[in-house]
């Protein structure tokens, strides 16, 4: 069960708690209603919980909802489920990047800079693979691959279904010429890059040589945006150490104009597709 709020899980306990004030019914008589305290009222209410639907109809019922009411609340209750992503973690990870995963989990948009490597979320199986195994001296010797490389894939769920992560991510043009894992895992991972980005959810830039210097030029980062405003963005930034959060507001924002400015160097996603097509022929000859 989360111990945090979540924006879709909140979402509906706003819905409900506004229906439950128009009513003029007190948490005290919703809490009998249910046979829960009142702490469980007010996690629904604030986003910490997911009432089972029984309770939430009960809810409506005893506060005189509406067809409408009804409606938009079993949207939004099937929405908190349907975000509740379910990830495998490696042992040994750290606190930062597990939050991290807690807020890709629940967020609906992020912008991605990649200079040096391919995103995760973007990844195939055999190019995840190749990473992990060139990173062996940051590794403990008796740690395994594999569960790095499932943690990574299962991320990629977030792509896909009603509710699909929009993801923009802009790869340098020595992502996609880095023949990481050899020509054959290099192909089949730009032919991925190829098939994601005819996806409605996902746009790939790449922004070129010839582009020269851009945002700041010391790594990549994930800008994690949220549709309900109540939720501020932030930013998070891998090193090969680990990483770090930032979520000071002017910080962010310089991120964010960072990432705008980045777009306006890179090609636009055709013609970022024409030049991943044409590295691809290349890893063939």
């Amino acid at each position: 069960m989360s111990v945090t709020p979540t924006p879709r899980k909140k979402r509906l306990g706003q819905h409900l708690r506004a229906i439950r004030e128009r009513s003029l019914k007190t948490t005290d008589a919703v809490a009998d209603l249910l046979r829960v305290d009142l702490a469980t009222i007010s996690r629904y209410e604030t986003g910490y919980l997911r009432p089972s639907w029984p309770a939430v109809l009960a809810m409506l019922q005893m506060c005189d909802g509406t067809p409408e009411d009804r409606a938009r609340a079993l949207e939004l209750w099937e929405d908190a489920g349907h975000r509740a992503v379910r990830l495998t973690l490696p042992a040994g990870a750290s606190k930062e990047f597990r939050a991290f995963l807690r807020a890709e989990a629940e967020a609906d948009i992020m912008r991605v800079l990649s200079p040096m490597i391919v995103d995760g979320l973007l990844q195939t199986p055999a190019y995840a693979r190749a990473i992990h195994d060139s990173a062996h001296r940051f590794r403990d010797p008796e740690t395994k691959v594999e569960p790095y490389v499932t943690a990574r894939l299962s991320r990629q769920k977030r792509l896909e279904g009603p509710t699909a992560l929009q993801i923009h991510a802009l790869l340098d043009e020595a992502v996609i010429k880095r023949a990481v894992g050899g020509p054959a895992v290099m192909a089949e991972q730009l032919r991925h890059l190829l098939d994601l980005g005819e996806r409605q959810n996902i746009k790939i830039q790449v922004v070129p040589f010839g582009a020269g210097a851009y945002g700041n030029m010391s790594g990549g980062c994930s800008i994690i945006g949220y549709a309900d405003q109540d939720y501020a963005p932030a930013v998070y930034v891998e090193h090969s150490a680990g990483g770090v959060w930032v979520e000071d507001g002017t910080d962010v924002q310089r991120f964010q104009s960072a990432f705008d400015d980045t777009v306006e160097a890179a090609l636009d996603p055709k013609a970022s597709a024409d030049l991943i097509r044409s590295q691809l022929g290349v890893l063939k000859e």
